[in-house]
């Protein structure tokens, strides 16, 4: 039976999101510890849990002395530990969130190591371009969009880029947001955010809409259910402004 590190370290996809610390204790195919999770909207949640791993993790977690006003729903977990060594898989709560999580080992010796062999290289770098049909947006819409792509980003920021009186003009977002109600009808946006992931990889989120030719969401990264989740979220998310006749 494998052991299983005693520290490690991912991130929460799904309905939330956010970095993920866990302590674990392994005795036999029981398993229990303090997982720590630090939602990206509404803060810091400690969880103590218990189970077991044979061939795959199962545990039951339970919040630990939440705060005052705080909505914390127990959480079953269930991964596998891939060929790489890592943990990979979902959860659900009893308050109906539900997403996936990745989890790498991050054990501490006391050996110095030799970083020159250590292999920093990941082994495939995952894309996904899904096309965007006709669409209306009008600057509420926008400002959602803004919003929803730069969930899972704590570092980077988004650049906005539009055409203004025949030219190209690029900015943050904050400055278009500040911006978005004097800019009257824009035919051509293009947002972009990215962020070091891990070994020294970026993750990143591009969506364009043109007036003319392909418009579509691109997103890449070396988490697979990141990439795949993230592009399907925002296609969604822009969908429901789609003209349906137009695009076909």
């Amino acid at each position: 039976m494998p052991i299983l590190a005693k520290r490690w370290a991912g991130r929460l996809f799904g309905t939330n999101t956010g970095n993920l610390y866990i302590e674990l204790t392994q005795d036999g195919a029981s398993v229990k510890g303090v997982a720590r999770f630090m939602d990206q909207l509404y803060g810091l949640a400690i969880y103590e849990f218990t189970g077991e791993f044979d061939k795959s993790l199962k545990i039951d977690c339970k919040p630990l002395n939440p705060k005052e006003g705080q909505e914390l729903g127990d959480i079953k977990v269930e991964a596998i530990l891939t060929p790489n060594g890592n943990l990979r898989g979902e959860w659900h709560s009893t308050i109906g969130t539900a997403g996936t999580l990745d989890a790498y080992p991050h054990e501490i010796s006391s050996v110095p190591q030799d970083i020159s062999k250590t292999d920093n290289v990941p082994e495939q770098i995952y894309n996904k371009n899904i096309r965007i049909g006709s669409v209306r947006l009008f600057s509420d819409n926008i400002l959602k969009i803004l919003a929803f792509i730069k969930q899972d980003f704590l570092q980077g920021r988004a650049v906005v880029t539009h055409i203004v009186r025949g030219s190209q003009a690029t900015k943050y977002s904050e400055d278009f947001i500040r911006e978005i109600e004097t800019l009257g009808e824009i035919n051509y946006l293009k947002v972009t955010i990215q962020e070091p992931e891990a070994h020294g990889i970026n993750k990143v989120v591009v969506l364009e809409l043109v007036e003319n030719g392909v418009s579509e969401v691109r997103v890449s990264g070396i988490n697979e259910a990141w990439v795949l989740g993230k592009a399907e979220s925002i296609a969604e998310e822009i969908k429901p402004n789609q003209n349906i006749l137009v695009t076909t």
